[in-house]
């Protein structure tokens, strides 16, 4: 058996409990946000290293996040020292297909114990992966690494909007933001929650009116109408964590008059001494509070109603349709609309199904269908309330629409977007919803409708939900406009196909305090039953998650 001296032993133990110098990898950090399938416009790795200067540090990744085969430009800079630039340059290289990044050491020095920050912004990979959890190592030639740590991609957030309208001037009365965190958060390091919008939509120097779940904040306070900040109070709260903000009346402003998209951007910033770093998204420039539609004069929205009646200004015209087939209703230079009905309890029709085509080429463009009997309704057999899917209606929508949140688009036209109506969530009640299509010639509203003006306050109902509909804003006067419904509402001569569609005999002009007046469109032309102000108009209260009850994304119709 070998023998050793007391000082080989001595030696031995000394070795065997020396500490190694180790790098520690701590976040990872993607730009403009860490929402899957979007576009990366910078990546910011995070580390820390005990040792000296390495050569070569290598950061390896479980998705790609960048061009395999790339040499990106990067720069290394000191947390500490509020981002400034360290004095370590190095030449960066893309292998292991587009999963790993090594940078190699062309000069300067790196301190011991010190967090630094890789960030490039070149050859990054087109669109970040699914919503899951990536591993994140890091280790150079002198050190080992700590262990490998996860970052998140995360799902777009979800917003509710509870608004009336979206018409510019209208106060909203609660907006709920659903995310989450995409970074850890420690609540030690000076960092400051914020969220920042595009458009004027918070009312300035107010320190309260939200509302968070999954994170805490130390105050709070909008320090413009475009930005809501918090220094976090919350300690160790990790990656992934999910989160809600709720935005009471008080905090909201009433939608400025600026018309368009409103996109938020939420995330984390610093104060000294790191304000420097930052800011760190956890989404950005993010769709679902809604689009603000300008004010526009009363003009003379033309209304059906499922049962089925038109009105338009003044006049009202009661009708029936044949079963088993759609009627086409109205022709505009763009687009066409056409309904089918149901057979209701009492003998009586409603509307169950609403078509919309291209006048052009008769493709179908959208399908709307009502969830006819609801009176068995219960809000709790929904995910989240239902807040995020439709519960009265199914759409089907052309597979050449562009999808974003629930708005679509179409080259050429029409536009659309669908959402709650007024929703109180109230547990055996069902919400109205509907479709706004923004045509060429004039806007369209499908909305679904109960039918307590038929059979009152009874669960028939719910048994009823049928569809109605509005077309309003014409561009043209509504003097191009064809078909059963034009004819109905006195812009063009009755058709004896149209007469036949009658169940009560002609329209009948009303004027404004209910009596009856003579036949004649210049009744139209004066007092509307019902203006654009009044109207409960569809604008996006609420974003539906993709493959929610009744949305079809992307679905081709027959």
């Amino acid at each position: 058996m070998q023998s050793y001296s007391t000082m080989q032993l001595v030696v031995w133990f000394i070795l065997q409990f020396l500490p190694v110098d180790s790098v520690t990898p701590i976040r990872v950090v993607i730009s403009p946000g860490h929402v899957e399938n979007t576009a990366p416009n910078k990546l910011e790795l995070e580390f820390q290293i005990t040792g000296s200067s390495p050569t070569t540090i290598t950061f390896d990744f479980g998705t790609a996040l960048f061009v395999d085969a790339t040499t990106p430009t990067v720069v290394v800079n000191d947390f500490a020292a509020g981002g400034t630039a360290a004095s370590w340059t190095g030449v960066a290289t893309v292998s292991n297909a587009g999963r790993r990044l090594v940078l190699t050491r062309t000069g300067g020095t790196l301190s011991a114990n010190l967090v630094y920050i890789l960030e490039t912004s070149s050859n990054l990979v087109a669109s970040l992966p699914s919503d899951a959890q990536y591993s994140y190592d890091v280790f150079t030639n002198t050190e080992v690494s700590t262990g490998a740590i996860t970052f998140p991609t995360i799902t777009a957030p979800q917003f509710s909007l509870s608004t009336a309208n979206m018409i510019a001037g209208t106060q909203p009365t609660q907006l709920t933001v659903l995310s989450r965190t995409t970074l850890a958060v420690t609540g030690t390091n000076s960092e400051i929650f914020f969220c920042t919008a595009n458009k004027a939509i918070f009312v300035a120097s107010q320190t309260s009116g939200v509302t968070p779940t999954g994170i805490s904040f130390a105050s709070q306070s909008t320090t413009n109408a475009l930005t809501f900040q918090a220094p976090l109070a919350t300690a160790n709260v990790a990656a992934n964590t999910p989160f809600t903000l709720t935005f009471a009346s008080s905090i909201l402003a009433a939608l400025p008059n600026n018309a368009g998209a409103v996109t938020m951007t939420c995330g984390i910033t610093y104060t000294a001494p790191y304000a420097g770093n930052g800011p760190y998204n956890f989404f950005g420039s993010a769709s679902g509070f809604g689009t603000i539609v300008a004010p526009s004069p009363p003009g003379s929205p033309a209304s059906v109603s499922g049962d089925p009646i038109t009105w338009f200004g003044n006049r009202k015209a009661e009708f029936d349709l044949p079963f088993n087939e759609l009627t086409m209703l109205l022709r505009m230079p763009d687009l066409e609309i056409f309904a089918a009905p149901f057979l209701g309890s009492r003998k009586e029709q409603w509307i169950g199904r609403v078509v919309v085509k291209s006048t052009e080429t008769g493709a179908n463009l959208i399908q709307v269908d009502v969830h006819q009997d609801l009176s068995s309704f219960d809000r709790e057999a929904f995910a989240h309330q239902g807040q995020f899917e439709l519960e009265t209606m199914s759409v089907l929508v052309g597979s050449n629409f562009t999808w974003g949140n629930n708005q679509f688009t179409r080259p050429g036209g029409p536009s659309g977007i669908f959402s709650k109506i007024g929703c109180e969530y109230k547990r055996h009640q069902p919400c109205r919803e509907g479709v706004m299509l923004v045509g060429q010639t004039a806007k369209l509203l499908i909305a679904s409708s109960s039918a307590r003006e038929f059979y009152g306050e009874v669960p028939d109902a719910y048994s009823h939900v049928h569809l109605d509909f509005d077309v309003f804003d014409a561009t043209d006067g509504m003097e191009s406009f064809e078909g059963p419904l034009p004819e109905m509402w006195g812009l063009k001569p009755i058709s004896e196909e149209t007469r036949k569609l009658l169940t009560k005999g002609d329209p009948i002009d009303f004027v404004v305090d209910g009596t009856l007046a003579p036949n004649s469109t210049a009744a139209f032309q004066a007092g509307h039953v019902r203006s654009l102000q009044s109207d409960p108009l569809i604008q996006p209260v609420v974003v539906l998650e993709e493959g929610g009850t009744g949305q079809l994304p992307n679905c081709s119709m027959s």
